[in-house]
């Protein structure tokens, strides 16, 4: 069977290049995880979401953050920022 050359070529790039991905993928993730940014990018989302507006977030006032939006969401308690 004959063989093309610029199929060959095609093939031998779409491999070159999803191996590629999949290796930088990879180390995103683990750099990712070793960080604590997955954690950051979810919380600073999630708290866009539920407060609009600019959100920072610090991840020393996390468990803080966390303990007041599991408050607010039971009813427990009225978070800090909308006391007066």
């Amino acid at each position: 069977m004959p063989s093309s050359g610029i199929i060959d070529l095609a093939i031998g790039l779409i491999f070159v290049f999803a191996v590629t991905a999949a290796l930088s993928s990879a180390v995103t993730e683990l750099v990712a995880r070793l960080l604590g940014l997955r954690g950051a990018y979810l919380l600073t989302g999630l708290r866009e979401l539920v407060d609009g507006g600019n959100v920072s977030t610090d991840l020393g006032q996390a468990q803080t953050a966390y303990l007041e939006m599991r408050d607010m969401v039971r009813g427990t308690k009225v978070p800090r920022s909308r006391r007066r």
